[in-house]
């Protein structure tokens, strides 16, 4: 018992952090259960490597998630408010990684998503394969999954872990001396500064409508006529959902920095020209 307890406080110790992962599959998809199960234990080894967490057994996660009430895991199929309630469930530091896997046919769709007690989304992971090289296809996207988590999960320890600084009142202020100041000679730096924003406003909304585009594109490739003539698609509802918000938010934020990025160019630009 003792030497039990005492490995556990030493991977603790070497992960990056000690918040406990449950890896848990969180669909009950028709054809599907094999492939889940190899998926989840794919990403419990490569959480294992990166060192992200304490994994918690599903002999030591199922039983908290019934003693709290929430749902069978398998029956969330994609639901949001059902994910949230099993995460709500594992524990306040706990951390759970939802799979959901779909089969399509020839085709696996393959979403697993990091979710914090308080519903942050840790990260997330998308894609979809053939049948017939899954294991093959999904290595790399599963390892950068489980670095990303990772590397969201130290981050948060440091800055918890970085003691608050205690204020310290600032000295009495002295009345300054009355002198007579020369006009200065008018600067270059305003108009330059403005104009440098502007680019910048620009360039991000540039960025967020090639993110946006990419998201369309991701729908408009998901989608193929079925043998009955009707249109559906490899992409689950969910992820649907997600990159249609995904591109909603990169047009309108597309078009907040490019006008912000041009008024700040015309501005910078009648500086410039008064200089």
């Amino acid at each position: 018992m003792g030497l039990g307890v005492g490995l556990v406080t030493l991977w603790a110790a070497l992960s990056a952090t000690d918040r406990p992962l449950a890896v848990l599959v969180t669909s009950e998809r028709s054809g599907s259960a094999p492939y889940s199960a190899a998926i989840a234990k794919s990403v419990s080894q490569e959480l294992e490597r990166a060192r992200a967490g304490v994994l918690l057994p599903e002999s030591e996660s199922v039983p908290r998630l019934q003693s709290a009430g929430s749902p069978k895991p398998k029956s969330c199929n994609g639901s949001r408010p059902c994910l949230l309630k099993l995460a709500e469930g594992l524990g306040a530091e706990a951390v759970l990684i939802a799979v959901d896997v779909g089969k399509l046919g020839s085709k696996l769709v393959i979403h697993v998503e990091g979710i914090s007690a308080q519903g942050e989304s840790l990260a997330v992971l998308d894609f979809s394969t053939a049948v017939s090289s899954y294991t093959i296809d999904a290595a790399g996207p599963i390892v950068l999954f489980a670095d990303s988590l990772a590397q969201k999960l130290r981050a948060q320890a440091e800055t918890k872990a970085q003691p608050s600084a205690t204020p310290v009142p600032p000295p009495p202020v002295e009345p300054p001396p009355q002198v007579t100041v020369p006009e200065p000679r008018r600067s270059v730096v305003a108009p330059v500064t403005l104009l440098g924003l502007g680019v910048v406003g620009v360039g991000v909304g540039v960025g967020f409508v090639v993110d946006a585009l990419g998201a369309k594109s991701s729908i408009d490739r998901s989608y193929f006529t079925g043998p009955d003539g009707r249109t559906a698609s490899h992409l689950t509802q969910t992820q649907l959902d997600s990159l249609t918000s995904r591109g909603n938010t990169g047009f309108t934020v597309a078009l907040i920095s490019g006008v912000v990025g041009a008024a700040l160019l015309a501005v910078g630009f009648w500086l410039f020209l008064s200089n």
